[in-house]
């Protein structure tokens, strides 16, 4: 593992690494933490080739993870690991992946997080070909502003997956802002803004051709309907599968819709529940 964090009010250090190839398995993470006032600096990984998934040795269920944190101890452990109470407010910070072909898988994660009071940093994936299968991209608050989620690829594929912000207390949901030439999805792939008392986050989609269209869009609030994100989809062309779920897209209402009047070749589809 390759870890920078911080337990005092000083920042953690930053992390940048520039390789050829980068595989993490069977449990291995790299990221930077904050368990107190100070902030988790950036992660910055550019490499041709990453890999992230599970593996043999028994560490985290062998999922491996790469991270950005803020985490709360309660006084026994902050005692027991650092010898002195700890009071998290830190922001955790930005992660930036930039990659020619990335594959997660197996439980496979990137996340931004805190666990209580402090922001959550943003969380950039540029890449030319991303797959994910059995994986997951969040940004997680509980309290603080909640992190934007940013992917940019020619061909971005989700299998049985998730991309998703929530906020467990009363901040808003974060941004989710997806810029593919393709965009795939299968076996119950998800993409959702969601907050349990404070406003939905904004979900914008913008592809050439969505294909095997995702199963599950959402941005919703559990506060009430008013406070629902909204989602926006710009998608010049549209491949349906006859294999696909049911639930084609699932919008919580109110939401806005914008298929981008000025692109006459835009165009927006809901699929009921008698599709098969």
């Amino acid at each position: 593992s390759i870890a920078s964090f911080t337990v005092g009010e000083g920042n953690s250090g930053s992390i940048t690494i520039d390789t050829q190839t980068l595989k993490l398995l069977g449990g291995a993470n790299l990221g930077s933490s904050t368990f107190d006032r100070g902030n988790a600096k950036r992660v910055k990984i550019s490499a041709n080739y990453i890999s992230v998934g599970g593996g043999t040795l028994p560490i985290r269920n062998g999922k491996s993870f790469i991270f950005s944190s803020g985490i709360t101890l309660d006084p026994i452990t902050a005692k027991l690991l650092f010898g002195t109470d700890l009071n998290l407010s830190g922001s955790s910070g930005n992660l930036e992946i930039n990659a020619n072909t990335i594959n997660l898988y197996d439980g496979g994660s990137f996340s931004v997080s805190n666990d209580a009071g402090g922001n959550v940093g943003n969380l950039t994936v540029n890449s030319n070909q991303f797959i994910l299968k059995n994986a997951n991209i969040s940004a997680i608050s509980n309290g603080g502003n909640n992190g934007i989620i940013e992917i940019n690829s020619d061909k971005l594929i989700l299998v049985n997956s998730k991309i998703s912000t929530s906020s467990n207390l009363f901040s808003n949901g974060g941004d989710i802002i997806i810029k593919s030439k393709v965009l795939a999805g299968n076996q119950n792939s998800s993409i959702q803004a969601k907050s349990k008392s404070g406003k939905g986050g904004k979900i914008s989609i913008s592809t050439e051709a969505l294909i095997y269209p995702i199963n599950n869009i959402t941005a919703e609030s559990g506060k009430d309907i008013f406070s629902n994100g909204t989602i926006q989809i710009d998608a010049k062309s549209f491949a349906p599968s006859q294999k696909l779920s049911r639930n084609f897209l699932k919008f919580s209402q109110p939401s806005a819709i914008d298929c981008n009047q000025l692109n006459r070749n835009s165009s927006f589809y809901t699929l009921n529940k008698d599709f098969t």
